[in-house]
């Protein structure tokens, strides 16, 4: 779905901050639930539940178990 200049600057911008590219997803994903929790929208419970979940995921993309392309896939559904 992505061309290779896409996927090389993902990359590329993630090594530079010293970061994976499941961790940039997390934390865009992280922030996207803790404004969603501030507005109301998500119950203390709920969020915690989801920030789990959502840390499971990034900690399967870092060991390999599944690709940083399907982390972002789950990741946009959330």
């Amino acid at each position: 779905g992505k061309t290779c200049r896409k996927v090389g600057a993902h990359k590329k911008e993630a090594h530079k901050e010293g970061k994976t590219p499941a961790r940039l997803e997390y934390d865009k994903v992280y922030n996207r639930l803790k404004t969603r929790r501030a507005r109301g929208k998500l119950s203390v419970d709920e969020w915690n539940a989801a920030v789990a979940l959502a840390l499971e995921y990034k900690d399967k993309a870092e060991a390999g178990k599944i690709s940083d392309y399907e982390l972002k896939e789950i990741y946009d559904k959330m």
